[in-house]
């Protein structure tokens, strides 16, 4: 068997290839040693077993440099969830079409080279460091942090905790914002033209629109939910792994400072396993719960750990229910997490967002004790001027954590996009960005045949709500 060329020792690479290449160079070396070695390292496959331990050698070299290239040309499709598929799916058609012209191999013999592809896979990507999409397996069984890794995150978290941040609603924080790209969007920059242009239009709008928008935002449906159960969310988790998460409001890249994000916490308590492990929410409406992240939530979780330099994320989804009547809250048994919510008004402010409060999950669950709970909120609400109108009886219904990990090789590929986004983002703010404006799609109005009264619809058929965030006569006090 003919010695294939080796890519990794190619003198025309630059610098940064280079040092890929001494990696890369050593792995090939340490692939002897894994056959060389008494530890079984690959299943026995009985195509790959025709051979002699030169010629395996040689086969899975073959497929590691595949890896290797394909990782080099496509490391911004590891925003896919099916990238580990893709490549393995790829590679074996490629080696089936070289090995079966040189009778390496024949049809037959697929599902063996597929499984030496996705092996080689495995284990190149181990040796670098590129970890999964995500991981749904090791969630509880987390490794024991050293003494030098709890100081090293403790560091890091205290640096975060001192980042000054402006207050909010303040021109200086619109200002703050507005000059950043932040975790939640940034996934645009890597979708359809459509998509591009909208984060660079919504980040060319002067402060003052920025403002308004804020002022009189739009809120469908499955956000108002996602903001009311985020809370109960971060109870449940706490609760779960005996773990305290801090909150660290909207951070800025050290580096970039272009780039922002605002994790929903992080673990703080430094004696817990998850301690460094940002948290992000996401409380699902009617959309089913894989454990695989979409897309852009996978993009923001990135980012998130970038901005923050923590190598791991809990993604946790949950799908929350309500009880029809407090009796059938009562009744219920069968739900292990459970509780109350009071969702209250500001009589000063007829549009504003209600304000929620939550029993704490360790609260006695007789009637006696939930009541006496509720005229103690409403007591303490009332001198905001807030009044209840409504209780809300929840449980539970479904949970998904599942750990997402720091890709720096996605990052470093994706990077000169984003700065090229941004830079566009500026020239256009001073040359004019009227050709990034969305087209204009009249609102989708439906009628209740019964009631007579009728509701806006968003892109997704949900009903909005219209919610003033500050007042507009006031608005001129932001200008310049």
């Amino acid at each position: 068997m003919s010695s294939p060329p080796n890519m990794t020792n190619n003198d025309n690479n630059d610098n940064n290839d280079n040092a890929d290449n001494k990696i890369n160079i050593q792995f090939n070396a340490d692939i002897r040693n894994w056959f060389d070695s008494d530890v079984p390292k690959t299943e026995a496959l009985n195509w790959f077993d025709r051979f002699s331990n030169d010629d395996q050698v040689e086969l899975t070299t073959t497929v590691c440099e595949c890896v290797d290239e394909y990782i080099k040309e496509h490391a911004e499709d590891m925003q896919s969830s099916a990238f580990a598929v893709d490549i393995c799916s790829e590679i074996t058609d490629l080696m089936m079409d070289t090995w079966k012209e040189g009778d390496i191999c024949d049809d037959d013999d697929y599902d063996d080279v597929r499984d030496l592809v996705e092996q080689t896979y495995e284990n190149y990507s181990d040796y670098m460091k590129i970890p999964n999409y995500c991981d749904s397996y090791n969630v509880y069984k987390l490794d024991e942090l050293t003494y030098d890794d709890k100081l090293q995150l403790l560091r890091k978290i205290t640096g975060l905790q001192s980042q000054s941040q402006p207050s909010q609603k303040t021109v200086e924080w619109y200002e703050f914002r507005h000059n950043l790209l932040s975790a939640s969007n940034i996934w645009k920059a890597f979708g359809t033209q459509a998509q591009v242009n909208s984060l660079i239009y919504e980040k060319c709008k002067p402060i003052k629109e920025i403002i308004r928008d804020y002022s009189c935002v739009s809120m469908s449906n499955s956000l108002q939910w996602g903001i009311k159960y985020e809370s109960v969310t971060m109870m449940i988790y706490e609760d779960m792994y005996q773990t305290k998460v801090g909150e660290f409001g909207c951070l800025q890249h050290k580096e970039h400072k272009f780039i922002g994000a605002s994790p929903d916490g992080i673990n703080v308590e430094h004696t817990n396993a998850r301690f460094g492990h940002m948290v992000e929410i996401k409380n699902i409406v009617n959309r089913e719960i894989t454990g695989i992240p979409k897309k852009e939530y996978w993009i923001q979780t990135q980012m998130q750990m970038e901005v923050c330099e923590l190598d791991k994320c809990d993604f946790v989804e949950t799908r929350f229910k309500e009880y029809e009547s407090d009796v059938a809250f009562y009744e219920d048994n069968t739900h292990e997490y459970k509780g109350v919510m009071l969702q209250f008004m500001n009589t000063q402010m007829a549009d504003g967002f209600p304000v929620y409060t939550y029993m704490p999950l360790s609260h006695d669950l007789t009637k006696e004790s939930i009541q006496e709970w509720i005229d103690d909120q409403k007591k303490t609400q009332s001198k905001e001027d807030n009044v209840l109108t409504n209780i809300i009886y929840w449980y539970l219904d479904e949970y998904s954590c599942v750990i997402i990990e720091r890709n720096r090789k996605w990052y470093e590929a994706v990077l000169p996009k984003i700065k090229e986004v941004w830079e566009t983002i500026l020239k256009e703010r001073v040359d004019g960005y009227d050709h990034r404006a969305p087209k204009k799609r009249s609102p989708s109005i439906v009628v209740d045949t019964e009631t007579g009264e009728s509701q806006v619809l968003n892109e997704n058929g949900e009903p909005t709500k219209r919610v003033c965030l500050v007042k507009l006569e006031n608005i001129e006090d932001f200008d310049k």
